[in-house]
C-alpha cells in the first residue's frame, strides 16, 4: 500500500473519537485550515504530507510543511526545485503551489497558493505544553482528502538537530500525516509533527517562530527583518525576482497576483513584505470589538447554526470580469419570491452617491456555493436597502441567539450601525427613493510584528422579518 495514503487515528468525516473532544469552531477552522501536499515528477507522486495555513493575506496563502516535501534523495542538503507541488483539501480539485522560504537545518518549509480567506494558525498565544499534557496530531490524505486526527501526550525531548533536543508525543501518525499542525484540546497551535514508528516528535512553535523570523514572517521592534545566507534556507529557484519591490517570490506569481487585484477592483501593492494587508477589502474578517473571535457556533443549538447557514449569501456587483463591490445578504420570501434583502451600497455609485450605477452585472453566490445571475428589484438609497431578484459583513443580518432576525448591518470604521427590521419593513412596503460611504480599499506594510487577529466564524441561518408578510427562506 502506498505509505503517503495509509489513514491513521480518527477521520473527521465520523465526528466520532478525538473529534468529539473539540469544539465545532475549532473542527471548522481545522477542516479549512490543514491541507494535504504532494509533489510531483511530471505525473508521478514523489512525496506527499500535510500543512496548515501561517499566513493567509489577499490572493497569497502560505502553508507550513515539512522540507521532506522536496529534499533530494541523493543530497539531503539541497532540495528538488524543479518539481510540481500540488496543494489539496476539502475539495475534489488541486491547486498549484510556489515553493516559498525553506529551513533544512529544521526540515521546515513553506509552501505558497492562492485561496479565498481561511483560518490561520495563530503562533503568537501565550499557551505553554507540559508533560503530559494532552495533544492531537492532525493530517490529511492527499487522494482520498480525509482529515485525520489522533491524540496522545507530550513526553519528554530527544536530540534530533546537531545535538539540540526537541520534544516528542504518543500520537502515532502515519507518513501522511509529516508536516501535519500538533495542537492541544482547545485548538491552540503547539508544533509541526515529525515522522516515528512508535512516538512523533514535533518541531516546538518557539523552533517556527525563529524560522519564520529569519524568513522576514515575524519581525522584532527595532529589528531589521533578517534572512539566513546559508545555502539550506531561502529558494534558489533562479525564476526569483529578488528586487525590493517583489520580496522573494517568483515574478510569474506577482504578475498573477497582480492581475488578480485588477480583476477585483483593488490598487495594486508598491512593495510585497511580510505582514503586508489590504485595509478595507471586501475580504476582510470582522471579529469582536476585543478583537476575538469567540465561540460563536458554540453559543447556538445545532439546528439554528445549521439553519442560518443556509441562509446567507455574498454578493458582487461587476464590470466584464472586473469586480466592483461585494458585500452581504439574507434570503428572505417577498412578494411571493425568493430574494436577497441587502445594502444598496452594492449598486451605490462611488462618483455619485445619490445614484445607481448602470449596465452592470450583479452576481449572487448561495449557501451551497452555486453562483447565479441577480437583478436589482427595489433600491432605497436614504435607507441603504436593496432587493436583488432570483436566480463579506455589509449588508448582512444581525440576529440574536435565537435566530431572531433584528436589522440589517451597515458599515461603520468603530462600531457597527444597523437598519432595524421594522424600518427595513417598512422601506420594502414603499420603496421610495443617501447613505453610508464605503472607505475604498489600501494596503498596509507594518515595520514591526502585528499579532494575528483570529478568525471569527460566522453562520446564520432562517428568521421571520414579519410572519404576515416576509420569511426566510429554507
Amino acid at each position: 500500500m502506498d505509505p503517503f495514503e495509509v489513514q491513521f487515528g480518527d477521520s473527521n468525516d465520523s465526528g466520532q473519537g478525538v473529534w468529539s473532544e473539540l469544539s465545532k469552531r475549532v473542527v471548522v477552522n481545522l477542516s479549512q485550515s490543514v491541507f494535504s501536499i504532494a509533489s510531483f515528477k511530471v505525473d508521478v507522486m514523489l512525496c506527499a504530507c500535510s500543512g496548515i495555513v501561517i499566513r493567509c493575506e489577499p490572493l497569497i496563502t502560505t502553508l507550513l510543511t515539512s522540507a521532506s516535501l522536496l529534499r533530494s534523495s541523493h543530497d539531503e542538503s539541497r532540495i528538488e526545485d524543479d518539481l510540481t507541488i500540488r496543494v489539496r483539501y476539502k475539495y475534489q480539485q488541486y491547486i498549484n503551489g510556489q515553493l516559498g522560504d525553506y529551513d533544512l537545518d529544521y526540515n521546515l518549509l513553506l509552501v505558497n497558493i492562492k485561496t479565498p480567506p481561511l483560518p490561520v494558525a495563530r503562533l503568537g498565544h501565550q499557551v505553554q505544553l507540559e508533560s503530559c499534557s494532552k495533544v492531537l496530531a492532525v493530517g490529511r490524505i492527499f487522494n482520498s482528502r480525509k482529515l485525520m486526527a489522533t491524540s496522545g501526550l507530550v513526553k519528554d525531548t530527544i536530540s534530533i538537530f546537531d545535538e539540540e533536543e526537541i520534544p516528542i508525543s504518543t500520537c502515532k501518525i502515519s507518513k501522511a500525516g509529516i508536516g501535519g499542525p500538533l495542537i492541544d484540546v482547545d485548538g491552540y497551535f503547539h508544533g509541526m509533527n515529525f515522522y516515528g514508528v512508535e512516538e512523533t516528535p514535533f518541531l516546538p512553535r518557539s523552533i517556527i517562530i525563529k524560522c519564520l523570523r529569519s524568513f522576514g514572517m515575524f519581525r522584532d521592534e527595532n529589528k531589521g527583518g533578517g534572512g539566513y545566507t546559508s545555502s539550506k534556507t531561502r529558494s534558489t529557484n533562479s525564476n526569483l525576482d529578488v528586487s525590493p519591490s517583489c520580496g522573494f517570490f517568483a515574478k510569474e506569481f506577482v504578475d498573477q497576483m497582480h492581475d488578480r487585484l485588477r480583476s477585483c477592483n483593488y490598487p495594486l501593492p508598491t512593495t510585497i513584505c511580510a505582514g503586508m494587508h489590504l485595509i478595507h477589502s471586501f475580504d476582510e474578517k470582522f471579529c469582536k470589538l476585543d478583537g476575538s473571535s469567540g465561540d460563536f457556533l458554540d453559543g447556538l443549538s445545532g439546528e439554528l447554526a445549521t439553519n442560518l447557514s443556509q441562509n446567507v449569501v455574498s454578493l458582487a456587483l461587476f464590470n466584464g470580469k472586473t469586480r466592483w463591490f461585494a458585500c452581504s445578504g439574507i434570503l428572505i420570501e417577498y412578494d411571493l419570491h425568493t430574494s436577497v434583502l441587502t445594502s444598496a451600497s452594492l449598486v451605490r455609485s462611488s462618483d455619485d452617491e445619490d445614484t445607481i450605477v448602470d449596465n452592470l452585472q450583479i452576481e449572487v453566490r448561495l449557501p451551497n456555493g452555486q453562483c447565479v445571475k441577480g437583478t436589482l428589484q427595489y433600491c432605497n438609497l436614504q435607507f441603504n436597502i436593496a432587493v436583488v431578484n432570483n436566480m463579506a459583513g455589509i449588508g448582512g443580518p444581525l440576529v440574536d441567539f435565537s435566530g431572531n432576525f433584528i436589522g440589517m448591518n451597515i458599515y461603520d470604521q468603530e462600531e457597527t450601525p444597523f437598519l432595524p427590521r421594522n424600518d427595513i419593513l417598512e422601506c420594502l412596503r414603499q420603496f421610495e427613493t443617501r447613505g453610508w460611504p464605503v472607505p475604498k480599499p489600501y494596503w498596509s506594510y507594518p515595520t514591526i510584528e502585528e499579532p494575528e487577529d483570529p478568525l471569527t466564524e460566522l453562520s446564520l441561518l432562517p428568521m421571520d422579518l414579519d410572519s404576515s408578510s416576509l420569511q426566510c427562506y429554507s
